[in-house]
């Protein structure tokens, strides 16, 4: 981004959810010329860094929601810069925007060196519950997992709908460990809102994760990992979090 100025404002912790919220000024120049001013909250996860270091990442991801929201429309071709991004039934965004976006943090956090975790999620017995009540409870179930999902994330997390059942979360800067913690408040967060008296029945979420490393480091081979996550916590009796391991595939290992 040309002439742009990015600079933290305060920091506060919020010890509800282990988060670090910072605010950050910005004053940046757009493609059509016009001058963009203003703030924004930048959520940060992991605690014992220094102050400068905890300036440097919210700058980071400062610089990093800009780019998206002011710039990532211009950076695609003419033809793309119309063709819709969100799927239309939940607001999230669409199978074809999310594999851009994901390919783009990959290489920002094989760029930076930081971490990226990757959560595959699956409403449990989907198919059942639409075949006994019918594809327009579904639809609604669809969308209420959806705004579940929205709210759980934090600004620069990304949330799709991936197909049918299942939504992907794009986590950057986020370890393993950290991935864990925010899909089981969201996959409680989904059990409860489900078991309330306006549910048909309660439903649940089965998530599957996996995180950039050494061995995993191309978007087929995490989303692979994360897809076997899954499956396992299928087998396990679903309503449950699993991390991948070699064990699970080790054609991956």
């Amino acid at each position: 981004m040309k002439d742009s100025i990015i600079a933290v404002r305060s920091i506060q912790f919020d010890s509800n959810n282990d988060l670090l919220l910072v605010q950050v000024g910005f004053g940046v120049t757009q493609n059509d010329g016009e001058r963009a001013c203003g703030s924004l909250e930048v959520r940060l996860v992991g605690l014992g860094q220094s102050l400068d270091q905890i300036k440097s990442r919210a700058v980071l991801q400062a610089r990093l929601i800009l780019e998206g929201v002011l710039f990532g429309q211009s950076e695609k071709t003419e033809n793309s810069k119309d063709l819709p991004i969100t799927d239309p039934l939940t607001g999230l965004l669409n199978r074809r925007y999310l594999e851009e976006r994901f390919a783009e943090e990959l290489e920002r956090s094989k760029r930076y060196q930081y971490p990226l975790s990757f959560a595959m999620i699956d409403i449990d017995s989907f198919k059942s519950f639409n075949d006994t009540f019918g594809h327009q409870a579904g639809d609604e179930v669809l969308r209420a997992t959806a705004h579940c999902i929205r709210g759980s994330l934090r600004n620069f997390d990304v949330a799709a709908r991936y197909g049918g059942e299942e939504f992907i979360l794009v986590l950057p800067e986020t370890d393993l460990t950290s991935a864990v913690a925010l899909a089981e408040r969201l996959r409680k967060q989904i059990e409860e809102h489900f078991s309330g008296t306006q549910s048909h029945r309660p439903l649940t979420v089965s998530i599957g994760i996996a995180g950039l490393n050494q061995k995993l480091h191309s978007k087929h081979q995490i989303i692979r990992a994360a897809d076997q996550a899954l499956y396992a916590a299928k087998k396990r009796g679903k309503n449950c979090v699993v991390v991948y391991n070699a064990e699970l595939d080790p054609d991956l290992a």
